[in-house]
């Protein structure tokens, strides 16, 4: 396939040499393949020509010999005829100008023959380059076609922007409102913090405050228990007199 674009090339101008550069493969073989089948066709007709070419210069060249016969045939019977000399050489001067008129015949036969042949490879460019231009075509309405695509995903662009940028704001609004609940969260945490350091301090202190009076209950539960001894030790007499107010 890399061969093919090369070859192609002289026939083909600058443009059509990219555009035939830029086509893929399978369209490309399509061409090639319809390009074949046209240089068939054209030589088939060109073989056909030919053969009906040579068919008529066979019959001339029978007839020019059936009439050079009969010339010859008339030249013998009267060629003691004084009158026959002159119209021999007259003949042999439409003779030599019939040779020479065969002879201009296969020069423009041969003349022909390559006029056929340009008019052939003019006709491959011809469709070769219909082909190409259809190609053109229908590259340029698929480019239509992207361009279009393209606009539509520019819209979608757009649109997908815009609401990132709507979701942006409302993220940082979002955003705002959190972190204003935040400092106010700290703020009361913060005020908790103190109110709890205030309400330990007061605990401490009423603990500190019960421990003493626990100190000091204890010291009287301690000074009871050795008057409760002595009492114990001391007769019942005593014990009334020394705790008048107890029963």
């Amino acid at each position: 396939m890399e061969d093919v674009v090369p070859s192609l090339g002289p026939l083909c101008s600058d443009t059509e040499g990219n555009t035939l550069e830029m086509l893929n493969d399978v369209a490309l073989s399509t061409g090639i393949a319809g390009l074949a089948l046209r240089t068939i066709i054209l030589e088939i007709e060109s073989a056909r020509q030919e053969k009906r070419r040579k068919t008529i210069f066979k019959k001339m060249e029978r007839k020019y010999h059936e009439y050079r016969n009969k010339h010859c045939e008339i030249c013998r019977q009267f060629g003691e005829s004084g009158n026959f000399q002159a119209i021999r050489d007259e003949l042999k001067q439409k003779d030599d100008e019939l040779v020479r008129v065969i002879s201009k015949c296969n020069i423009l036969e041969g003349a022909l023959r390559d006029k056929e042949e340009e008019l052939e490879v003019s006709m491959g460019v011809e469709a070769q380059c219909t082909d190409l231009q259809a190609q053109v075509i229908s590259l340029q309405a698929e480019l239509e076609q992207c361009l279009v695509r393209d606009d539509d995903l520019n819209g979608e662009v757009s649109e997908k922007t815009t609401d990132l940028e709507k979701a942006e704001l409302a993220r940082l609004a979002a955003s705002t409102k959190i972190e204003a609940v935040i400092r106010v969260l700290r703020s009361e945490r913060a005020n908790d913090l103190e109110t709890a350091k205030l309400s330990e301090e007061r605990l401490d202190k009423r603990i500190g405050e019960l421990e003493r009076e626990v100190s000091r209950l204890g010291d009287q539960v301690v000074v009871l228990e050795a008057r409760k001894e002595q009492l114990s030790a001391q007769p019942s007499s005593s014990h009334a007199s020394a705790f008048p107010d107890f029963p």
